[in-house]
């Protein structure tokens, strides 16, 4: 009895051959969609991404419009900023945060077409602008908290009071030089490092018109 039960045991059970097998068919499989869950991540991160930067264009449109005065989105390393030009200060609503940003490496970033493709790169960080106008504030003996500030030395694009859009430094990217295939010419993209497909956007008419990812060549 004791023998038949040996026999039954060594039949259900698996030799190191076979395991060493769907270890390795796992590991390959692994392997095989490790790239694609990769690019997965960074298409949902560029989309997050293209998603901000829509809404902030919206918002500080529809607020120039609604409030009839100019209403500027100001562009830094980690991303951009919703600017009232009548009360100097920036938008709380608009919901940035430099710590949290996916453009605060180098990894994920933007180039400003209408400044001749200057990357996020070469702008400064959030942070360390704000501390050297907190810096200037305390010089001059104003209050810190809420003060006024000056944007007008920072890249950035201003929606007047009829929602129509200005570049105060650089130039408006033609429409029809944004029409080519693969896309090289834009006011703003979006690129990650590693991944071959990005966003743009363009000034066209009265609005701001977004692509959809397409393939940077």
């Amino acid at each position: 009895m004791d023998r038949v039960r040996d026999d039954r045991a060594r039949q259900e059970g698996f030799t190191l051959v076979e395991l060493m097998v769907v270890i390795a068919i796992i590991v390959l499989a692994a392997g095989l969609m490790t790239p694609t869950i990769t690019d997965f991540f960074r298409n949902r991160q560029l989309e997050s991404i293209r998603g901000v930067f829509g809404s902030c264009f919206n918002m500080a449109r529809l607020r120039a419009v609604n409030q009839g005065t100019k209403f500027s989105l100001v562009f830094f390393r980690e991303g951009a900023r919703i600017f009232d030009e009548k009360e100097k200060r920036f938008v709380d609503e608009d919901n940035f945060n430099p710590e949290t940003s996916p453009l605060s490496d180098d990894l994920t970033f933007y180039r400003l077409g209408f400044l001749d493709k200057r990357p996020s790169t070469d702008l400064p960080k959030y942070r360390d602008w704000e501390a050297a106008v907190l810096r200037e504030s305390e010089a001059t003996k104003s209050k810190a908290a809420g003060i006024p500030v000056r944007t007008d030395d920072l890249p950035k694009v201003v929606f007047s009071r009829d929602g129509s859009l200005m570049f105060p430094l650089g130039a408006d990217v033609p429409t029809a030089n944004f029409k080519t295939a693969p896309q090289q010419n834009y006011d703003l993209a979006v690129f990650q490092v590693g991944n071959n497909t990005g966003c743009a956007w363009l000034h066209h008419g009265g609005g701001v018109a977004v692509t959809d990812q397409y393939h940077i060549g």
